[in-house]
């Protein structure tokens, strides 16, 4: 075996490191966690089309609620919204007077 072959199968072991590691890099996630999974911060909890480039946010940001328009003029706040609560179930066995 000559030793040419040798340095070809080892540069394509190279080439294949090389585009494994870009890889990986592409896929970690984004937003400076380390790595680690966290909890976001700002979540978009629904969306809806309005028609052309206009949307309708429903945003949720540290435990707050915002409704929100999105377009081609930016985005507006249309409304803070409570938190939303559990609602109250009746018991079962509670007969009324």
């Amino acid at each position: 075996m000559s030793a040419g072959a040798g340095y070809g199968s080892a540069a394509l072991l190279l080439l294949m490191l090389v585009v494994l590691a870009l890889w990986l890099i592409w896929r970690r996630p984004r937003g400076g966690g380390g790595g680690l999974r966290s909890k976001a911060a700002i979540r978009t909890l629904e969306a809806a089309a309005l028609g052309g480039r206009d949307r309708l946010l429903l945003v949720e940001c540290d435990g707050r609620r915002y409704l929100l328009s999105q377009g081609v003029q930016g985005v507006q706040l249309i409304d803070r919204l409570e938190p939303a609560r559990p609602e109250a179930t009746p018991s079962a066995g509670v007969v009324g007077s």
